[in-house]
């Protein structure tokens, strides 16, 4: 049971919700990218920040199952994006200790994905073990109250070696805390200049997609790992996917009353960490009513008669996912964000490669 839900935690949150009118306003006046002169710890988040996003893009390329022209389309906006966003980080350059195994198990992955090849249950473990040092590393950089009303990393973060404070209670989140969180981190993505080009195609990127690759977005957020159970045409991210949230509402369920105090406690004393893997900044207030609403589910759906739960059981199971991830906020940029974050062109470039390789296979068969 706890195996099962600790799945919950390979599809991560990390939603993004743009609030460009400052970045409309100051672009003009922003200093150059110093993204290269930025301390070694600041570089190492922003370099495990990319992977995360490309492989978050190279689920929705995978799932979105986009035609040679959407693809095209989308390559020729994303270098325009690029041509004055921030340089993304260089995936492939070695990270300094135990970072490195977290970006070796991300890029093999992302090997994987880019052939729209199946990752293995191994290779999943792998990468949970991956996200679990990932969220250590960022919590230990977290600190107890903002810097500054800026967009710097240290406004949130500092060197891990020297904060003592690191891994301990975050900040408490508020809204304009989250608000120039959530900019700081689009900013660090695309810079002040990439996020105004974005904002100008991403009408264009709407009208490439079709209701239904837009209707993914509505509940899109970055993902490692693709679920195994969304079915053609669409499938991205975690989607509206609820697949592991059922199974453990199922076992709960089949559990015997004398094993059920233990078991659900054993469940919950679990949730804590996984709710970190979806938002590394959680607090213990965000944990304990993660907690909360997870127990609540369990027992109710033990409490209900077979014929009552088939009725009940998707209520109770988007109850669970919204509990440890909540839903993505929404954004008119959103489907832009994600299928141009920097150094997108060159995945469509790969994604237009594999179009004509397939399609020369299949002009080849008798």
């Amino acid at each position: 049971m706890v195996r099962s839900l600790a799945a919950l935690g390979l599809t991560l949150a990390m939603a993004v919700a743009l609030d460009l009118a400052p970045a409309l306003a100051l672009a003009a006046t922003c200093p150059p990218a110093t993204a290269g002169q930025a301390p070694a710890w600041e570089r190492e988040l922003r370099a495990l920040d990319g992977h995360v996003h490309h492989l978050s893009l190279l689920n929705l390329v995978n799932g979105l199952n986009l035609t040679r022209d959407q693809a095209t389309q989308l390559r020729r906006l994303a270098l325009q994006v690029e041509a004055v966003s921030e340089a993304p980080p260089a995936l492939g350059a070695p990270l300094p200790g135990a970072l490195e195994d977290v970006r070796r198990a991300y890029a093999e992955v992302g090997r994987t994905l880019a052939k729209n090849a199946a990752v293995t249950p191994e290779a999943e473990r792998r990468v949970a073990t991956a996200r679990a040092a990932h969220v250590r590393f960022i919590r230990s950089t977290l600190l107890a109250k903002p810097g500054g009303p800026d967009t710097q990393c240290s406004h949130c973060h500092a060197d891990p070696a020297a904060n003592a404070r690191g891994a301990a209670q975050p900040m408490a989140l508020t809204p304009e805390v989250a608000r120039q969180a959530e900019l700081a981190h689009c900013v660090a993505d695309y810079g002040w200049l990439g996020l105004v080009a974005l904002t100008r195609v991403s009408p264009q990127v709407e009208a490439l997609l079709t209701e239904a690759q837009k209707e993914v977005f509505c509940d899109f957020s970055c993902c490692l790992i693709p679920p195994h159970d969304m079915g053609d045409p669409v499938r991205a991210g975690q989607a509206d996917s609820t697949a592991k949230e059922l199974d453990l509402l199922r076992k709960a369920r089949s559990c015997p009353p004398d094993l059920w105090p233990a078991a659900r406690s054993d469940v919950l004393r679990h949730l804590g960490p996984i709710v970190e893997l979806v938002n590394p900044g959680a607090t213990a207030e965000r944990k304990a009513a993660a907690c909360k609403a997870v127990g609540d589910a369990m027992d109710a759906a033990r409490a209900l008669t077979d014929t009552q739960f088939e009725i009940e059981k998707t209520r109770l199971a988007r109850a669970v996912k919204e509990a440890i991830q909540p839903p993505a906020p929404d954004s008119p940029h959103k489907a832009a964000f994600f299928l141009l974050v920097p150094g997108s062109a060159r995945v469509y470039t790969e994604y237009l490669k594999r179009l004509d390789a397939q399609e020369g296979a299949a002009a080849r068969r008798p």
